[in-house]
């Protein structure tokens, strides 16, 4: 079989919802694009969406997780102690770095949440992928983050892992630091370029995360990066209203400083609704 017709193959399976080969026919796709073959970027473009091409692409060189075997679990266990030896010694013997266990977890993230900054560098060396697995589950970053290791936050966002990176409706890791207090880590993930203008499931910015739970310092970084001093609530309240409602008038003056509105905040108080702090 030619490369183009195994590109046709998948293509038409893609497009038809799915063949029962499509698994291997992946697999067989993706060995040959790392050989040189051509990509279905390459065919001619007989189908009508070229998300469908691009789709197609993705699918094809997507590197599948591979749970772990043994030896992967090894690996995996050392990560989780702390083991650098142990870890090193596994990775010498053919452990994938980026073996996942049965809840998604990689090496990489089980030593995050463990904070162990010699066991990660060795990770990242070999190849771990700084960003973990998303879509599976907590990155190592956010692992991080909600344990408040500093030092590793930094080393991850140095190593390349992406400051918003979120499982879809999931907090991202600024706001997870938001609500825990660990304003160094916050100001690490902000000048690393996370979004200050991101919203906790609830709605709520993380200028009102920083006025409910006062924190000045959280605050002027927010602002400092860019915050709407303006953007009000799910509830339709301004960040100054609440600084004011809350009986905090040093952030009322920094919003003031920083061009809140009066006039924001009267409106505001007409559509008012009770602050809700239930989810992050």
């Amino acid at each position: 079989m030619r490369a183009s017709d195994g590109v046709t193959a998948l293509l038409v399976c893609a497009l038809l919802g799915g063949c029962a080969s499509h698994g291997e026919q992946a697999l067989a796709l993706r060995e040959r694009l790392e050989q040189g073959a051509s990509t279905p970027e390459d065919q001619q473009r007989w189908f009508t969406s070229p998300q469908a091409t691009a789709e197609a692409a993705r699918a094809a060189r997507e590197q599948p997780p591979r749970l772990a075997t043994p030896l992967d679990q090894r690996l995996l266990n050392a990560a989780a102690e702390g083991d650098a030896a142990a870890v090193r010694e596994a990775l010498k013997e053919g452990a994938l770095v980026n073996a996942t266990d049965a809840l998604g977890r990689t090496p990489l993230l089980l030593a995050a949440r463990a904070g162990d900054l010699e066991t990660a560098r060795v990770l990242l060396r070999a190849g771990a992928e700084p960003e973990g697995r998303p879509h599976a589950g907590a990155t190592p970053l956010s692992a991080a983050v909600v344990r408040g290791h500093l030092q590793m936050v930094r080393l991850l966002l140095k190593a390349g892992a992406e400051p918003d990176a979120a499982p879809p409706s999931e907090p991202t890791p600024l706001v997870l630091a938001a609500r825990l207090g660990l304003g160094g880590v916050a100001q690490a993930l902000l000048a690393a370029g996370a979004n200050p203008e991101a919203r906790d499931r609830s709605g709520d910015s993380l200028l009102l995360i920083a006025i409910n739970s006062d924190q000045p310092a959280l605050l002027d970084a927010l602002l400092a990066r860019g915050a709407d001093p303006n953007r009000a609530d799910s509830s339709g309240l301004s960040p100054l209203y609440w600084a004011e409602q809350l009986q905090r008038p040093d952030l009322a003056l920094r919003l003031q400083a920083a061009g809140a509105r009066d006039g924001l905040r009267q409106q505001s108080l007409r559509a008012s609704g009770p602050y809700r702090t239930e989810d992050f």
